[in-house]
């Protein structure tokens, strides 16, 4: 059986410190305390680690939080590739950021009711719904390092079942892989940059006013993409008028296939992160890889400069002066 810590390494979350207060084992008081969960973030849907327990095993599990699911669930053909080799889904512990919420029967079902990431290396083992998620005041941070606070509180009531469902419809765009930006009645909010709050006892849904600046380099990345292939490398869907003519001389051009940002293979990065990058910062550049001949797979590679703002031949960057 793989280590922890092997398994973290595997599907890239990196380490990112857990701010969880208290004992594991929380007590009365321990109860009304916050802890912050590290997350990922792929459009406006977040995914956290999740530690299971079983016959003395810990798995370490990527699980997106859906707070509009009712259950959680497990997808029993992924688990095997975390060497979970058990017919049911009983967990005899779970643990989030050191927090016990006891033995758990998940209910078995599919994961991939979104489309990016695709593949389990990255996301997901399965589902954090509102049996978890219900006890808790929960604001989702896109700011870096992204995260998820977690307040206790009281269940919310389960008489008035209308307003429940009213509740549930509303929060039901926010989580979703596709896009970041969403519309709420007549306001659009971009996701990316607003954090939010989701009150279960309350029925609420709170955004905050003051949008977050992430990055302070480019408004939109240097090229649109989207994910394709088995390998999980990323297709450019589009770049911009200003850049098209100077991207095309140095053989990248829309439909070519990204495999690595500063030689590091997407596969193990998440759309958040890989958007990053393509944003990037002023004084700052970014090597992208790419297949120039995907059926012969003829490797190539460009640099954007952020400091000149434009694409140069990748040989003109060299040693020290390729940062990002």
């Amino acid at each position: 059986m793989r280590s922890a810590g092997r398994l973290i390494r595997w599907f890239g979350w990196g380490v990112v410190s857990s701010l969880a207060l208290g004992a594991l084992q929380p007590s009365k008081a321990a109860n009304e305390e916050s802890f912050r969960t590290p997350a990922k973030r792929y459009g406006s849907a977040y995914s956290i680690k999740v530690s299971l327990y079983r016959n003395g095993v810990e798995f370490v599990t990527p699980m997106w939080v859906k707070p509009d699911q009712k259950e959680s669930t497990i997808d029993p053909r992924q688990m095997v590739f975390m060497g979970w080799t058990f017919k049911d889904g009983i967990s005899e512990e779970v643990v989030i950021s050191g927090r016990r919420f006891g033995k758990k029967q998940f209910k078995s079902a599919r994961s991939d009711w979104a489309v990016k990431p695709e593949y389990p290396k990255n996301c997901c083992m399965g589902v954090i719904g509102q049996d978890f998620l219900k006890h808790f005041r929960l604001r989702f941070d896109p700011a870096i390092p992204v995260h998820i606070e977690w307040t206790r509180g009281p269940s919310p009531e389960e008489q008035d079942s209308s307003r429940q469902r009213e509740f549930e419809n509303r929060i039901q765009p926010l989580f979703s892989v596709r896009s970041e930006v969403i519309k709420l009645g007549q306001r659009e909010y971009d996701l990316a940059s607003t954090p939010f709050v989701l009150d279960f006892a309350a029925r609420t849904l709170v955004f905050e006013k003051k949008p977050m600046v992430l990055f302070p380099g480019r408004n939109v990345p240097v090229v649109r993409f989207d994910f394709a292939g088995r390998d999980r490398d990323f297709s450019v869907t589009e770049i911009s008028s200003r850049d098209l003519k100077n991207a095309r001389e140095l053989g990248l051009t829309r439909g070519v296939r990204v495999t690595e940002l500063n030689g590091v293979p997407v596969s193990v990065l998440s759309y958040y992160e890989i958007e990053s990058l393509l944003k990037g910062r002023k004084g700052k550049s970014l090597e992208i890889g790419f297949l120039k001949d995907s059926k012969r797979m003829e490797k190539s590679k460009v640099v954007f400069d952020f400091e000149k703002n434009e694409f140069i031949e990748s040989r003109k960057i060299q040693g020290p002066s390729r940062r990002n």
